[in-house]
């Protein structure tokens, strides 16, 4: 995707980065910073038993972080608001939900809980809340 967008180079994850930025740094996040975690999901619960996987909570927590390193460098948080606005953003979510979280029987009894469209239900609220 970012090809066909005519960027150049990946963009950098959220992991690259050190708190708080060096000035190199708060320039290179105006281009866009990467959050994705494989394996993560929407509930907080997903993919837990791998190891420290970021949910989707974590990655909104790290996206405000982002937001207020931003607001910072720029000495104002309506800028960061402004050139957030403008930036494009892709989520793919829920996937690890279902193949981790509620398949996979070894490290979780979501399956033997709820049905596939109850689980479903429960995702869309965990997204609302977010």
């Amino acid at each position: 995707m970012g090809e066909l967008l005519g960027l150049t180079d990946f963009i950098p994850a959220y992991a690259d980065y050190q708190t708080p930025f060096t000035n190199r740094q708060a320039t290179d996040v105006y281009f866009g910073v990467n959050y994705a975690s494989a394996g993560g999901g929407l509930d907080d619960f997903t993919s837990a038993s791998l190891g420290k996987i970021f949910s989707l909570t974590d990655q909104i927590n790290q996206h405000k972080s982002i937001y207020f390193q931003i607001a910072a460098a720029l000495k104002s948080e309506e800028q960061a608001k402004e050139h957030l606005q403008k930036c494009l953003y892709y989520l793919d979510l829920g996937t690890n939900d279902y193949v981790i979280n509620y398949f996979v029987t070894d490290f979780y009894n979501t399956s033997q809980i709820y049905t596939p469209e109850e689980w479903l239900s429960i995702l869309s609220k965990d997204i609302m809340t977010t």
